[in-house]
C-alpha cells in the first residue's frame, strides 16, 4: 500500500499534481484512488514496486490524442526497484499471461503469445495504470525483468523504447542487400537505427541503413548508432524512391505520404500521433493492434478467402481497423491483415500508394524485453554506454515533470529521463 502526489496528463494537455493511493494486494486485487475516491479497481496479479526512473518519449508528450481514458499518471520507459536496490525493467502490457492468473489459459492472444493484443489488459502509463511518473506502479507480476551488470541504470531507461524498435526491425521482411531507411531521426527513429544495426550486428545480414531527418545534429547521431548514409529530408527528391522499406517514426500526421513517395516495397508505420493521417481516421489504433494493408491482387490469392477483410475505401479500412461491435466478424484480429482491392475507385490518401504502386503497410508497437536487454547488453552492439553518452542530454526530478515535457518537446530535444528521490543513476550531468 502506498500514498504518494503524481503528476497526471488531463484532457486539456495540462500537467497538474493529484493525490493517488493504492489499496489491496497481489492475490486479492486492488483499488487506486485519486484524490480520496475510486479511480480504477485492479483484479489480482499485480505488485507494487518503487519507481527509479523513466524516460520521457512522443507517446508520453501526445497522450491526450490518444483513445484512453484521462486523467493519466503516464510514463511506460519505466525502471523500478527492489528493496535491495536491484533495478527492474517493466514490461507495459497488463494481460492475463503478465498477472499470471488462470483466465491466460483461456484466453486465446495469451494463449496464443500475443499478450500485448489481450482483449482484457491495462497498459502502464497509458490506459489506467499509473505509470513510471508516479513514484509507486502496480504492475503485473510477470512483467519485470531482472536487469544485468552489463546493464548500467542509464542504459536500461531504453529497453521499453528499443524493444518497441527491435519488434519492428524483426516484424519486416528484410532481403539481402536491401536499403531500410528511417525517416524520422529523433527519440524513436534513433532507437529503430540503433535496433536495426544491432540486428545487422547479430545476423551478419547484408543491408544498409539510411537515416533521414531535419536537423544535421540527429543525423550525425544517427551515424554514430549504425546508419550508412544520413541525409536531409529538405535535400531529398519526393519523385524519387529512397530505400525498399521506409520506416515511418515522426509522430507527424503529414509525414506518411512522404515515407510511401520514398518506398519501394514496404511502409512500416511506427508513430501514433492520435490524429487522422494519410486519410483514415483511426491509423493509430491500426499501429496499436499491430495490423496490415495490403493490395489484393487476385481473391483467390488471400490465405482464407472466406475469413479475409476486404476494403475499397478509405471508410472501408476505417471500419475495418475499428469495426462496428454489433457487425464485428474478428478476420482482422484473427489474419492482422485488411486486403485493398482495386475496383478502379477513387484513389485518395493511403489508397493511392498501395493500389497504384503496390505498396504494404504495416505496423508494429510494443516488444519484449527480453532480446531488447539480451542485446543492449551485448559488448559487440557497444550500445549499453553510447545511447546513454549519446542521447541522454537531460535530466530532471519527478518534482519538475512540466518541466521535462517541455524540454522534451522542444526539436532539439533527445532523451529526457525523470529521476525519483533516492535513484543512482551514475554521474550526475546537468538538467
Amino acid at each position: 500500500m502506498a500514498d504518494f502526489t503524481a503528476f497526471e496528463v488531463r484532457a486539456d494537455g495540462s500537467i497538474q499534481p493529484a493525490a493517488y493511493a493504492t489499496r489491496g494486494s497481489t492475490g486479492s486485487g486492488w483499488e487506486i484512488l485519486r484524490e480520496g475516491k475510486v479511480h480504477v479497481r485492479l483484479g489480482p496479479g499485480y505488485r507494487l514496486v518503487r519507481s527509479n526512473h523513466c524516460g520521457v518519449c512522443s507517446t508520453d508528450l501526445a497522450r491526450r490524442f490518444l483513445p484512453f481514458p484521462l486523467p493519466q499518471v503516464a510514463g511506460h520507459e519505466a525502471i523500478a526497484r527492489e528493496e535491495d536496490g536491484r533495478l527492474l525493467a517493466v514490461e507495459i502490457n497488463a494481460s492475463h499471461a503478465a498477472r499470471g492468473i488462470p483466465e491466460a489459459k483461456t484466453c486465446p492472444f495469451c494463449g496464443a503469445g500475443l499478450e500485448r493484443h489481450c482483449p482484457d489488459r491495462l497498459v502502464l502509463g497509458i490506459h489506467d495504470l499509473p505509470g513510471g511518473f508516479a513514484p509507486w506502479m502496480l504492475v503485473p507480476v510477470r512483467a519485470v525483468h531482472l536487469l544485468p551488470p552489463a546493464l548500467p541504470p542509464l542504459a536500461a531507461t531504453f529497453v521499453e523504447p528499443f524493444a518497441a524498435a527491435l519488434h519492428g526491425v524483426r516484424t519486416i521482411a528484410p532481403r539481402a542487400g536491401d536499403t531500410i531507411a528511417v525517416l524520422g531521426v529523433r527519440k524513436l527513429g534513433l532507437m529503430l537505427v540503433a535496433a536495426l544495426s544491432a540486428e545487422r550486428t547479430r545476423t551478419t545480414a547484408p543491408r544498409a541503413i539510411l537515416a533521414i531527418g531535419k536537423h544535421p545534429g540527429h543525423l550525425r547521431l544517427a551515424k554514430a548508432l549504425g546508419a550508412d548514409r544520413a541525409v536531409l529530408v529538405s535535400t531529398l527528391d519526393p519523385g524519387r524512391t529512397e530505400a525498399e522499406v521506409v520506416f515511418e517514426a515522426t509522430g507527424k500526421p503529414d509525414s506518411l505520404p512522404l515515407a510511401a513517395a520514398l518506398a519501394r516495397r514496404e511502409v512500416h508505420v511506427k508513430s501514433t500521433t492520435g490524429r487522422e493521417t494519410f486519410g483514415l481516421r483511426h491509423l493509430t489504433e491500426f499501429v496499436v493492434d499491430e495490423l496490415s494493408l495490403v493490395p489484393l491482387r487476385d481473391r483467390s490469392s488471400t490465405p482464407s478467402a472466406s475469413a479475409a477483410v476486404v476494403a475499397r475505401t478509405l471508410e472501408d479500412i476505417d471500419r475495418a481497423i475499428r469495426p462496428d461491435p454489433k457487425r464485428e466478424t474478428g478476420a482482422v484480429r484473427a489474419t492482422g491483415t485488411i486486403y485493398v482491392e482495386d475496383v478502379r475507385q477513387e484513389r485518395a490518401g493511403i489508397l493511392e500508394p498501395i493500389l497504384g504502386r503496390g505498396l504494404r503497410f504495416t505496423s508494429s508497437r510494443c516488444g519484449d524485453f527480453a532480446p531488447a536487454i539480451e542485446l543492449l547488453a551485448d559488448p559487440r552492439t557497444r550500445l549499453a554506454s553510447s545511447l546513454p553518452d549519446l542521447l541522454v542530454r537531460d535530466r530532471f526530478p519527478a518534482s519538475r515533470l512540466p518541466e521535462a515535457f517541455a524540454r522534451a518537446a522542444e526539436p532539439t530535444s533527445l532523451k529526457v529521463v525523470v529521476e525519483h528521490e533516492g535513484a543512482r543513476l551514475g554521474e550526475e550531468r546537468g538538467a
